[in-house]
C-alpha cells in the first residue's frame, strides 16, 4: 500500500535488511544496494553524510535533512519477536533492527502488517527541485558528516546558522580506560586487559530537539575490533561496520532526560575519539529550508525505470535543477524539449540549468555503449547465420 505509482515519486527505507538488495527484490524506490557495479560516487556520497557505504554496499540511517534530500517518505521496521507469540523462531527469520530513527518511530504506524510498522518520515524534496549555484558548488568531505550537514544547509538555505550544533558532554566517565597520554586527552586505552573497558559520554539534553553524534570509523566492529555501542545500557541499533565517520541520532524529545553513550572495548589498542563529537539540530531552520525548496520542485507526471517527466515552475533565484539521481554520462535531460548539459554535483548526484518560469522536464536514461553494444551484437549475430549458410562453420 505505500509503493509509489507512476505519477508520485519518493522512496522508502528500512530499520532492517532481508537481503542488501531487497528495493530490487520487492520492486519499489529504496536506498540500500550490493552490487558490483555500484559507483564509488554513491558509496562516498553516503559516507560523508554519515550513513555506511562499504565495498560495493550503501545502506542508510538518514536524518531529517537526508530524508528530504533523497525523497524518503516512508520508514518501515520490524516488531519485536517474542517468545510468547512465536515459541519456535528455529524455523523464521527474524529481522535485525540496524536503524536508529526515533524522530520517526515515535509517531504513530501509518500501516502495520504482521511482522512491520510503517512511518511516514516527515518533510522531503521532490526528485528534482530549483536550488542556487551555491548548492551545486559544495564541497563534501571525507569523515565530517556534521560539517557536511551545515554546508548542505547554509547553501541551500542561504543562511549563515548551523544545522547542526557542536555541544561539549555533561560528563565522561571512564571504567577500566585511562587516558595514556595528556598531551592527547581524547585518546583512551584499557588498563585491566582481562576484562572490557567502557566510556560514557552523559547528556542532559536541554532542548527537545534531536540529538546526534558522529562515530569515528576506529569504532566499526570487527572480530580483531570488539567494540560495542550502547545507549542507556542497551545495545544501540546500527550497522556497526563501517569505512567512515558515522552520523547516529542518540536522543529525540528527551528534554531534562538523561542519556548516556557508552563505548565498550575488549581490545587493548589506543582508541583516538577525537572525531566523536555531539550535535544538537534544529529543526525549524531545516523545515523551512525544505519549504523554500518544495515551491521550486519538479511535479512528477510520469516515471520508470528509465525515464522520469514533470513539470516545474522557478519563482526564485534557482539557476539548477538539483536531483537524487547517481550522475551517469546516460542521462539525457530536456527542458522545453531541447537537450541540456548536466554536470555531477556534490561528486555524485545529476544535476541540470534551469531558468526562471515554469518548464517541462524529461530525463532519459541509457547505460553508456548500449547502442555500441546492441548494433555489435546484431551484426555478430549476422555474420554467424551468414557463415552457417555458406557452410564455413
Amino acid at each position: 500500500p505505500i509503493r509509489p505509482d507512476d505519477m508520485d515519486f519518493y522512496r522508502i527505507n528500512k530499520t532492517f535488511n532481508l537481503s542488501k538488495n531487497d528495493p530490487f527484490m520487492v520492486d519499489y524506490p529504496g536506498l540500500s544496494v550490493f552490487s558490483s557495479n555500484l559507483e564509488n560516487s554513491t558509496r562516498d556520497l553516503f559516507d560523508r553524510l554519515g550513513n555506511n557505504g562499504i565495498n560495493a554496499t550503501t545502506y542508510y540511517q538518514g536524518t531529517p535533512l537526508q530524508d528530504a534530500l533523497f525523497s524518503v517518505k516512508y520508514l518501515v521496521a520490524p516488531k519485536p519477536v517474542y517468545t510468547k507469540e512465536y515459541p519456535d523462531t528455529s524455523k523464521m527469520y527474524v529481522f535485525g533492527n540496524m536503524v536508529t530513527r526515533k524522530d520517526i518511530t515515535s509517531k504513530e504506524p501509518v500501516y502495520e502488517a504482521t511482522r512491520t510498522k510503517t512511518y511516514e518520515t516527515g518533510l522531503i524534496l521532490p526528485i528534482a527541485y530549483g536550488v542556487n549555484d551555491a548548492t551545486v558548488n559544495v564541497k563534501l568531505e571525507n569523515h565530517q558528516p556534521i560539517q557536511n550537514h551545515n554546508k548542505i544547509v547554509q547553501a541551500m538555505g542561504a543562511t549563515s546558522e548551523n544545522y547542526l550544533t557542536l555541544l561539549a558532554a555533561n560528563e565522561v566517565k571512564l571504567d577500566n580506560m585511562e587516558v595514556p597520554d595528556s598531551s592527547k586527552p581524547e585518546t583512551y586505552k584499557r588498563v585491566d586487559s582481562s576484562k572490557p573497558g567502557t566510556i560514557t559520554f552523559h547528556l542532559v539534553p536541554q532542548s527537545s530537539e534531536d540529538y546526534w553524534v558522529s562515530i569515528p570509523q576506529k569504532l566499526s566492529h570487527t572480530n580483531k575490533n570488539k567494540v560495542r555501542i550502547l545507549l542507556n545500557g542497551n545495545t544501540y541499533d546500527f550497522q556497526d561496520k563501517f569505512q567512515q565517520t558515522q552520523l547516529i541520532q542518540v536522543a529525540h524529545d528527551s528534554l531534562g532526560k538523561a542519556v548516556d553513550l557508552t563505548i565498550e572495548i575488549d581490545t587493548d589498542d589506543e582508541y583516538n575519539l577525537s572525531g566523536l563529537r555531539l550535535a544538537r539540530s534544529n529543526s525549524a531552520l531545516v523545515n523551512r529550508m525544505i519549504e523554500e525548496r518544495q515551491l521550486q520542485g519538479m511535479k512528477v507526471t510520469h516515471w520508470d525505470d528509465s525515464h522520469i517527466q514533470g513539470t516545474v515552475n522557478i519563482t526564485d533565484d534557482s539557476t539548477w535543477m538539483m536531483t537524487s539521481i547517481p550522475y551517469e554520462k546516460g542521462w539525457t535531460v530536456k527542458v522545453d524539449g531541447q537537450v541540456v548539459g548536466t554536470a555531477k554535483v556534490w561528486d555524485s548526484l545529476l544535476a541540470f540549468q534551469i531558468t526562471p518560469g515554469e518548464h517541462t522536464i524529461e530525463m532519459t536514461y541509457m547505460p553508456e555503449g548500449f547502442m555500441a553494444g546492441f548494433v555489435i551484437s546484431i551484426l555478430s549475430i549476422c555474420i554467424y547465420v551468414l557463415a552457417i549458410y555458406k557452410k564455413w562453420i
